[in-house]
């Protein structure tokens, strides 16, 4: 059969992550690794690195990262 094609502006989209999920913060963007029972976002940032190579860590409210959305990642908004 055939499929419905949505386009929706990116407030349209459920912004809600888990971890594997690609997301980006005003501080950088990385890899969720853990999402804690109280909401905090925990992510590893891929842009930035500290002296002898140790990398940034975030823990974040949920309302401070942005889940990144590619061409073809299945999404939930309001109509499905």
């Amino acid at each position: 059969g055939s499929k419905v094609k949505c386009y929706l502006n990116p407030n349209s989209v459920e912004k809600k992550v888990v971890v594997g999920d690609s997301v980006k913060s005003a501080w950088g963007e990385g890899k969720v690794e853990e999402v804690r029972d109280d909401g905090t976002v925990c992510y590893t940032l891929s842009n930035w690195e500290l002296a002898f190579g140790s990398k940034v860590k975030c823990y974040l409210n949920p309302n401070s990262v942005e889940k990144k959305v590619v061409v073809g990642d299945s999404v939930k908004s309001a109509w499905g």
